[in-house]
């Protein structure tokens, strides 16, 4: 099998080309942050022989923005700490990703750190490469096993409630009824159903709100437009938005095309709710087109997921079987705030700090994994 490693400078410019041209209250102010800690991991993923431990990251896909920056920073998390770190690109092949964890098996790494193509289908190579002494940490999207050391993501379900309770509030301050396209990414993934399923805990039965179910778009982002595009020009009556996946370049140029894109205000306006803080949706909270977004951020779930495997393989010591981060919503006067992945787009990874542990208690999460040190 062929194993693609692509460097940190190399990963950047990637992102670069392709991208240039919860119940919890609905309305949370983000918490401010304290000064970061610099380096902690120094000397940490080194053994006692001098060599470093070998970790390896096997994403469902790199085409998109979110993951792409997900693995920029654990790349620099673990380089940090001295340990080495291994690409495995699955491309949304659930048979690859299969052959890509045996491989990772045969060759005795000391973990990994996974984001699945389908949550059912890795659980059985978890557990294989548990038995085999291999831990693994998913983030975002949680396999099928009882024998995954750690699974870490700002929590999903609770990511739909927020969501949904932003449209709530909506229709109950302006009286407007509100015809809203549900934009899926994946109908197989678990955090996406567990997004749907907290939105519509909350939307369901209030006589103001309709929810229109679309096609997923996979996270990418011609789909995305062609869909939004689609239906926004087939039923005049959709007025709202819930994006649960990072699409935004691909959903607002969908309505640009049906002369849709219109700002906070405009007649024609489409209220807009999405779950990822990615960079063009904070600009264009900025901007007055997107209303609100979601704070799910890679750059969170991937410094839980650096966090469980430093602890666990290099220290030997437990860490909990769960991080669910709290999510909060941002606001137009909120998107300055630290630690928005959205806001790094362009940053060189080895100057995003690793998050102090402040931070999570910040948001209210008191089960965090501490950060570790040698």
């Amino acid at each position: 099998m062929k194993k693609i490693v692509i460097p940190l400078l190399a990963l950047v410019t990637v992102v670069s080309i392709i991208f240039a041209g919860c119940t919890q209250s609905a309305t949370p102010s983000v918490p401010s942050e304290p000064e970061p800690v610099l380096n902690p991991y120094e000397g940490l993923g080194i053994k006692t022989d001098g060599t470093p431990y070998r970790f390896a990251h096997v994403p469902l896909f790199l085409y998109n923005e979110w993951v792409a920056m997900g693995h920029g920073y654990l790349m620099s998390a673990f380089e940090r700490a001295g340990a080495t770190i291994d690409l495995f690109n699955s491309n949304l092949d659930a048979a690859v990703e299969m052959a890509t964890l045996q491989d990772i098996q045969a060759n005795e790494y000391d973990g990994i750190a996974i984001l699945p193509v389908d949550s059912a289908s890795a659980g059985a190579s978890i557990d294989s490469l548990w038995a085999a002494g291999i831990p693994a940490v998913s983030w975002d999207y949680k396999p099928a096993s009882d024998n995954l050391l750690c699974h870490c993501e700002e929590d999903q379900y609770l990511l739909g409630q927020v969501g949904g309770q932003f449209f709530v509030d909506y229709v109950e301050r302006t009286g407007e009824p509100l015809k809203i396209l549900e934009l899926w990414a994946s109908m197989a993934q678990d955090g996406c159903i567990r997004r749907h399923n907290g939105f519509h805990s909350v939307v369901d039965g209030n006589p103001l709100i309709t929810v229109v179910e679309s096609a997923p778009t996979n996270h990418a982002l011609e789909p995305a437009q062609t869909i939004v595009l689609d239906q926004f020009s087939a039923d005049p009556e959709l007025n709202a938005l819930w994006a649960m996946a990072d699409t935004y370049e691909g959903y607002t140029q969908g309505l640009a095309f049906c002369d849709r894109r219109i700002r906070i205000g405009d007649p024609g306006h489409v209220v807009i709710f999405t779950g990822p803080g990615e960079p063009g949706a904070l600009q264009a909270l900025r901007d007055g087109i997107v209303d609100a977004v979601g704070s799910m951020s890679c750059w969170v779930e991937c410094d839980l997921v650096s966090k469980a495997l430093l602890t666990y393989v290099c220290l030997g010591e437990d860490v909990p079987s769960e991080q669910f981060v709290p999510p909060i919503m941002i606001g137009p006067d909120d998107t300055e705030q630290p630690y928005l992945y959205g806001n790094m787009r362009g940053i060189p990874f080895d100057d995003w700090p690793i998050i102090p542990d402040e931070y999570y208690e910040s948001r209210g999460f008191s089960d965090y994994i501490p950060t570790p040190s040698k």
